[in-house]
């Protein structure tokens, strides 16, 4: 029975393998035509194309906001240990701004002169303090009820610096303000969407017609992912996704969205529960979850700066001040 089974997913991989080198799947994909009937799955309705320029001036800024605060409530949901891990990286110069994180940090030092400060200083405790700060301010300003941005005062300096750093983000990552927002259609938690729709927006280069299709095989893939990703090994994460954008028009997006599924994955695990989940400025961690989460984030912290040179790496410098 084993072997039987055994042999039968062979099958399918091969036929799978012959569907996505037929010539009918490559006219398909060539005129962002479902393959869907092809490869054998069911029509999703969230299959289709998704246009990374805006027409309309008043949905891109809307959807800047929405991206910057998903990425606000990402990096403020982020486990203590992994928090750190990151900083201690940007402080010690490492090229963070590869991933998302990064790029808030980077906007946010630029758009706040004593943020700039404490970064040009090394005063790792003063930049933890005023990223907390920063995230709660933006955030508020960000937010949807116009009593919290009357508040802060639309001509204020908390106004001008959150309004500087939604710009910024968004000039940054153009091409991933759509993308997340299909990411957020299909159901995809922010720890999922930001990452990877960052990563497939920074590969694409700019042009006036810039867009990327979706089919049913993809949408039902990421779909799945969000409930497998926390318990799939990199192999798996692997071929999961090479195997559903292979002979597709995604298929230049595969190393980063890769990157992305593995930095959501080790960055924002799902057995953190609200209790033990502690935010970057939060308590003391408590917990087998907590515990998880220390781990994580010192072998990613080894992951993301593998080519750190081992000075910098092994600091004992930056940590004792986060």
């Amino acid at each position: 029975m084993e072997q039987d089974n055994i042999f039968q997913t062979y099958l399918d991989a091969v036929n799978k393998k012959s569907v996505k080198d037929s010539s009918s799947f490559k006219v398909l994909n060539k005129n962002n035509i479902d393959t869907n009937e092809l490869t054998g799955h069911e029509k999703d309705d969230h299959a289709g194309k998704v246009d990374l320029n805006y027409k309309d001036d008043k949905e891109k800024e809307t959807d800047g906001y929405n991206y910057t605060k998903g990425l606000l409530n990402f990096i403020a949901d982020m486990p203590e240990e992994t928090g750190k891990a990151l900083m201690t990286a940007f402080l010690n110069g490492t090229d963070v701004a590869a991933n998302v994180v990064g790029v808030a940090f980077n906007a946010m030092t630029n758009v706040d002169p004593a943020m700039n400060a404490a970064f040009n200083n090394g005063d790792g405790e003063k930049f933890k303090t005023l990223l907390n700060k920063n995230i709660q301010e933006f955030s508020n300003y960000l937010n949807s009820e116009k009593e919290q941005v009357a508040k802060i005062g639309e001509g204020s300096p908390t106004s001008s610096k959150a309004a500087e750093f939604v710009s910024m983000i968004t000039q940054d990552t153009p091409y991933s303000l759509p993308i997340y927002k299909k990411f957020k259609k299909l159901g995809m938690p922010d720890w999922m969407a930001l990452p990877v729709a960052y990563g497939i927006g920074s590969a694409i280069a700019f042009d006036d017609d810039a867009s990327i299709f979706l089919n049913s095989e993809q949408v039902q893939g990421f779909k799945n992912m969000i409930g497998i990703l926390p318990d799939s090994s990199e192999e798996e994460i692997y071929n999961k996704t090479f195997r559903m954008l292979e002979g597709t028009g995604l298929g230049f997006a595969t190393s980063p969205i890769i990157k992305g599924l593995k930095y959501a994955k080790n960055n924002i695990p799902a057995f953190m529960k609200p209790q033990s989940t502690i935010s970057v400025g939060g308590a003391a961690i408590a917990g087998e979850g907590a515990i998880k989460a220390q781990e994580n984030a010192e072998e990613n912290l080894n992951v993301e700066n593998q080519n750190l040179d081992e000075e910098k790496k092994n600091s004992k410098f930056w940590r004792s001040k986060l």
